[in-house]
């Protein structure tokens, strides 16, 4: 059904299909990653584990190698048995990887796009050929655009930093009432300054001493003096 709405759709722009060599040096990437996924749990599940008999090691993983190594044989037997065999984990996913990173440094020299590509600065074998196994033939996008947000980088919602509120729009009247009402944190609210030279913004008459605007100022002084 999703299939038939697309193509329904003039205006739907669809994704370039990828060859079966592509697809087959992506499945080395894949693999690759998932091998330095499961390095990566195992060092941190032995740092775990050592953080249990009081060894409490900085999270680097050269660090945790070697130090593992060192109490390997301070630890208790079944203690001693489970991170020894940890170790001998790393070791073999170590020597997984050093292949894969070969296979990519050959499909990387392979290809003349890679290679093109690893001329730029910052781009090395593994970053040239997964853009190349990923992307493929990049002229099947329009621009540059299009190409970011088929990778998914795409901008993210932008929000103002906090700062001084305005609410002298019926719009920010509104938000301020809104944000009473639920209780949010309010920001400080800027300076008013006077509408014009001599006048300040109206305040609410809440004290018999305030001058109504009615009433002339020698009236005010003397109602003013005779109450106190």
């Amino acid at each position: 059904m999703a299939i038939c709405e697309a193509v329904q759709r003039p205006n739907m722009r669809f994704v370039p299909v990828k060859s079966q060599d592509e697809q087959a040096r992506l499945c080395v990437h894949r693999v690759r990653q998932g091998l330095v996924e499961q390095r990566t749990a195992t060092i941190n599940r032995i740092r775990g584990l050592l953080s249990e008999f009081g060894i409490v090691l900085p999270q680097r993983a050269a660090t945790v190698r070697r130090e593992a190594t060192v109490h390997l044989e301070d630890l208790p037997g079944w203690a001693n048995t489970a991170i020894g065999d940890s170790l001998s984990d790393v070791h073999r996913l170590d020597e997984r990887i050093a292949e894969y990173d070969h296979h990519v440094l050959q499909m990387a020299r392979d290809d003349q796009r890679s290679r093109a590509l690893m001329q730029l600065s910052g781009i090395g074998n593994t970053t040239a050929s997964a853009l190349v196994s990923t992307i493929g033939n990049a002229h099947d996008f329009k621009n540059g655009r299009h190409l970011a947000a088929w990778l998914g980088f795409v901008p993210g919602p932008y929000w103002p930093p906090p700062g001084p509120r305005s609410t002298g729009s019926a719009a920010g009247r509104s938000r301020l009432r809104s944000d009473v009402a639920t209780g949010r944190q309010l920001s400080p609210l800027p300076p008013r300054t006077p509408a014009w030279p001599g006048r300040c913004w109206p305040k609410a008459r809440t004290s018999s001493y305030s001058r109504p605007e009615h009433e002339p100022a020698s009236e005010y002084r003397r109602r003013v003096t005779t109450k106190r």
